[in-house]
């Protein structure tokens, strides 16, 4: 019993002498209001209190330790008081962030700390420091897009552009203006219709849509150019975007890819006409084949095609041939521009012919002697567009006719156009007769060519005509009664034995004539 009561006796003393050194704060102080966020070059509030908890007033200093760029619109950031005792007292100060000149949205962005430090203290007293508060400096931040439906247009047409608008910051933006210039490549080329000129306001984290329309004028290649003006409460913010616009009216241009055909009478031949889009649209045309008289086309209409821009197309038509001659066939293509009708045409000639020969008699005899042979030349050409084959048959009223060439005969000739053949023939006298008539035709599809020549054909008084014997020529008119004059007579004067050898030569002679004009005729 003694020990537990001089125990509670020690911790008693003890518990006296613990409350007699330690010194119970009397200053308390915190911050009671403040925002989480301010938006720059806004004022915003900070309100704290101060508490005397002790029996006798006090003289306590405070200091506010504020971010950079943050400016004093009311009230002290430091400052001594006097707080009764057992009182507090509440303070406000008024403040803002305000950049200065140089400054940019990249300082805010880059702050270590938006946090605000209360520090309270006496004099000579170790300062009381309460809990930091943040205010975050915010602004607005706007993002925007161009989009266009459609970038390539007709003349007359319409595109609409819708601009997008997001705000991607922490505070609200006013008066956003815009500026819509269509003339950064060429004046008059297109042109904005009911283009926006200013957002009033877009709050953070928000979405808007402005749609205006363009219309095409003139055709071209073109920029358009949208700006946006709009201050985000530290520095004017701009922002440019642009997007192109072609206007390009649909030009159909067409040729036939022919500037002649030729085709054989009775025959079909085929013409290719091309048409091209150059245009930036898909248009619908028609194609007509006009044809003039002696001349038709299979199929001379195709309606409706659609052709598809930048293309080009080749349709093929089948021409019947009727008549020869020449003929201009027109390809006419029809189309719509902007609901206007536009057509553009095109020719082709087309020359219809048949085979065509030429036959022209060369070195014809004249004059042969009865019973003899003489040779002639006969020339055909080919002066039309396609091969020929020819049958020469001939006929003579008195004689024979044989053609041959160089190593057979032949009376079948096949010529390729432009090609040209000699042909050689024989003629052959049967008797004696005043005038006799060589008639020769050239047959070929269906058609006919006769060439006629007289040749007088003489009474045969000679047995020696036309001797050639080196560059010595003996031409003998010698008859038989003459002959045997020269021969009988001498004879009889001077004998048989100075007669015979003349008469051997003189046979003999006769012989090699006979024999070199029947070579001459092979």
């Amino acid at each position: 019993m003694k020990k537990t009561k001089t125990l509670s006796i020690a911790l008693a003393l003890v518990l006296i002498l613990f409350l007699s050194t330690t010194t119970v704060a009397a200053i308390d102080a915190e911050i009671t209001q403040h925002p989480a966020q301010a938006p720059v070059n806004q004022p915003f509030t900070i309100e704290f209190q101060i508490t005397n908890e002790e029996n006798q007033s006090k003289n306590i200093t405070y200091q506010l330790n504020a971010p950079n760029f943050v400016e004093v619109i009311d009230g002290d950031l430091t400052k001594e008081i006097e707080i009764d005792s057992n009182d507090f007292i509440t303070n406000e100060v008024e403040l803002k962030y305000s950049p200065t000149d140089d400054a940019d949205t990249s300082d805010f962005e880059d702050l270590v700390s938006y946090k605000f430090n209360l520090e309270v203290s006496e004099k000579n007293q170790t300062p009381i420091y309460i809990s930091p508060v943040e205010v975050e400096p915010v602004y607005p931040i706007i993002n925007f897009s161009a989009e266009v439906n459609k970038q390539s247009l007709v003349k007359g047409e319409t595109a609409e552009v819708t601009l997008s608008f997001e705000n991607t910051g922490r505070y609200k933006a006013q008066r956003i203006k815009l500026d819509i210039n269509d003339h950064l490549s060429e004046r008059e080329g297109i042109e904005s219709i009911n283009a926006p000129q200013i957002i009033k306001e877009l709050a953070p984290g928000n979405i808007s849509e402005e749609v205006y329309q363009i219309i095409a004028k003139k055709d071209g290649e073109y920029t358009s150019r949208v700006s946006i003006d709009y201050n985000n409460g530290i520095e004017n913010i701009s922002k440019i975007t642009d997007f192109e616009i072609e206007v390009k009216t649909p030009e159909i241009d067409t040729e036939f890819q022919e500037e002649e055909v030729v085709i054989k009478k009775g025959e079909q031949g085929r013409i290719n006409l091309t048409v091209t889009n150059s245009g930036n649209k898909s248009t619908n045309i028609n194609i007509n084949i006009i044809t003039p008289h002696g001349i038709s086309v299979g199929t001379s209409e195709l309606q409706s095609i659609e052709l598809d821009p930048k293309t080009t197309e080749s349709y093929g038509f089948i021409v019947n041939t009727e008549e020869t001659g020449s003929y201009n066939i027109t390809g006419l293509v029809e189309y719509k521009i902007n609901n206007q009708e536009e057509q553009k045409q095109t020719n082709v000639l087309i020359n219809v012919d048949e085979p065509s020969l030429d036959m022209e008699l060369l070195e014809a005899p004249t004059t042969i002697n009865a019973s003899e042979s003489k040779s002639g030349k006969i020339e055909l050409k080919n002066t039309g567009n396609y091969s020929i084959t020819t049958q020469l048959t001939a006929l003579i009223t008195d004689g024979s006719v044989q053609f041959y060439t160089s190593s057979s005969s032949t009376t079948e000739i096949t010529l390729s156009p432009g090609e040209t053949k000699t042909i050689k023939y024989l003629v052959t006298a049967a008797s004696e007769s005043t005038n006799t008539e060589l008639e020769i035709t050239a047959s070929y599809n269906n058609k006919q060519i006769d060439k006629q020549q007289t040749i007088q054909i003489k009474e045969n008084k000679g047995f020696l005509e036309d001797l050639s014997l080196g560059n010595i020529n003996l031409n003998l008119n010698l008859n038989l009664d003459s002959i045997l004059n020269s021969i009988i007579k001498p004879i009889s004067k001077l004998g048989m034995v100075f007669y015979l050898p003349l008469i051997a030569i003189i046979a003999l002679s006769g012989w090699i004539l006979w024999r070199h004009k029947q070579y001459s005729y092979k």
